[in-house]
């Protein structure tokens, strides 16, 4: 049921009406006005050639398209309009790719719009919050990954020792049950082929299970999403020796729906209960993370994996 209007202006000759592609899609596909060449590793701001009067209540969220993103590694960012903003929409794309520039046409579908409630709020300071059982165990509570070095050894001091104390005991079941139920169609290893990830990971008794622990609205998670793709699809090419299970950090499950799209592997559901386990058990504190364990023993091989294959 239409519950509003969407009044759309256009601002060009070249702008084109936005569609949705079925009946019951939630979004909006936006079109380049013009084009434009995102390069590789860069960032690039396309004209749609359209202002909207969003319905008051609500604001308009742009979002990735899953197609651009899983055959293009074409993300989006600072996708938000105000109701009361009634400029030209533009679309901020962001090319993820480290080897291709990418072409926009005039007339290429680049995003969708969404429409979303909102809750009006009044900010009042305090000097105590309610207490609540999960308190400040935040899950990725910066929305970005570090970088360095040392902002890795601050994030999680104890990450090597811990990766070290494991490396010649079965680490603690504390996904609540075996590690090879979260493998796609209950896939176990058979025979096995050793295999080096990166320099410092490296498993020669089977197959290797790797928890990706990662957010949409983290750019270092959108970087390194498609680095664990490629990997994901050279390493598996022939002989399936290392499976991945994506734990999302995403605040809203559409948004969970729409950053998954882009991934090949298994995930579990959006806010599981071994999302926490899984938070408290390596003391996460930032994003990404990439842990990676032996699928047969539940050992881990490695902690904090994302640098070294970065």
């Amino acid at each position: 049921m239409i519950e509003a209007s969407l009044q759309v202006k256009k601002l060009s000759a070249n702008a084109r009406l936005p569609v949705m592609g079925s009946k019951f899609a939630a979004g909006y596909d936006l079109h380049a006005s013009g084009s434009e060449v995102v390069p590789a590793r860069g960032k690039k701001l396309i004209s749609t050639g359209l202002a909207f009067s969003i319905p008051h209540g609500n604001y308009g969220r742009i979002a990735p398209r899953s197609g651009l993103a899983a055959k293009n590694s074409i993300d989006v960012g600072a996708g938000v309009i105000d109701s009361d903003y009634r400029g030209e929409v533009k679309v901020l794309l962001f090319n993820l790719s480290s080897e291709a520039d990418f072409q926009v046409n005039e007339g290429d579908r680049i995003a969708q719009l969404i429409i979303e409630k909102y809750t009006p709020t009044q900010l009042i300071e305090v000097e105590t919050l309610s207490e609540t059982v999960r308190g400040d165990g935040g899950f990725g509570s910066t929305g970005v990954a570090e970088k360095s070095n040392e902002n890795s050894k601050k994030r999680n001091p104890s990450a090597q020792e811990a990766s070290s104390a494991n490396a010649d005991q079965g680490e603690p079941n504390f996904l609540g049950s075996s590690s090879d139920v979260l493998l796609k169609n209950g896939d176990k290893t058979k025979g096995g082929v050793a295999t080096t990830v990166g320099e410092t990971i490296s498993d020669k008794s089977g197959k290797l299970l790797m928890i990706y622990l990662s957010m949409h609205d983290c750019p270092g998670c959108r970087e390194f999403t498609p680095l664990l793709l490629d990997l994901y699809e050279e390493l598996n090419q022939d002989t399936k020796t290392f499976e991945v299970v994506f734990f999302s950090g995403d605040k809203q499950e559409d948004v969970f729906k729409s950053y998954y799209a882009e991934m090949p592997w298994p995930a579990i559901p959006w806010k599981d209960a071994r999302l926490k386990r899984v938070v408290k058990h390596f003391g996460i504190r930032g994003l990404p993370r990439l842990i990676v364990m032996d699928a047969k023993t539940n050992k881990v091989l490695h902690s904090d994996a994302v640098e070294p294959l970065t």
